[in-house]
Parts: structure tokens; sequence; C-alpha cells
């Protein structure tokens, strides 16, 4: 029920009585708001880099290129490898850029820790 005072007087008791220290007016007094717990802010990726596949930020030392500037993170890669040897490709793999020329190199294979048998 509406009493005519503001939340600060009911909260301090304030005049007319109406709070906890104010004696006659028998109104209850409000408890201060709780503030909510703020959500940490996600860490930044400095000089983080796209990963043209899955579209997430990683490090510089988590993506690689097959000397095309076509940065994909090593999940990527790897998914896209296997399923390339799965279609029975296994020579001159392509960038997986679809519009690239440029040849898987060694290097790629090397930086994602998948070897060719």
């Amino acid at each position: 029920m509406c009493n005519g005072k503001r939340p600060a007087d009911i909260q301090a008791g304030g005049a007319g009585g109406g709070g906890a220290a104010g004696g006659a007016g028998g109104g209850a007094a409000v408890a201060p708001a709780v503030p909510k717990p703020v959500e940490p802010a996600k860490p930044k990726i400095v000089d983080g880099v796209l990963c043209q596949i899955c579209f997430d930020e990683y490090p510089k030392a988590d993506v690689f290129d097959a000397d095309c500037k076509h940065t994909f993170c090593k999940g990527c890669w790897k998914d896209y490898l296997n399923d390339k040897v799965k279609d029975g490709k296994t020579i001159k793999i392509r960038c997986p850029d679809p519009k690239c020329k440029r040849e898987v190199t060694e290097q790629v294979l090397c930086f994602i820790g998948w070897h060719r048998f």
C-alpha cells in the first residue's frame, strides 16, 4: 500500500515514523537493493586473426595460411585435410578458399601436426 513516502524516507525511518526507527507508523523498512553481479568481460585477443572457415578469432600463433594469406585455424585445417583424404584426394590439395589455387605446403601439415603417410 502506498503511504506517500519516498523510498529514502522509509529506509531512513524518516518523517512520520513509517520506518523501523520511526516508531508509531508501523510500516516495515525496505531492505536496500543488492546489485546483481556483473559477469567478467571476455578477454580480447590482442592482434587476433579470424579463421575464414569457422569465423572464430585466434592468436596469430594458432592460425596458418598456405602462403596465400587465407588464414585458417588448426581445427579447420585438420577437418579440411581429413575430408580431402576421405574423398580420395591426397596429392596437390589446395587452399580451403574455393577461389584460391595455392597448394597446401608441408609447412601447413607440420603446423597442424598432420602427416601424410
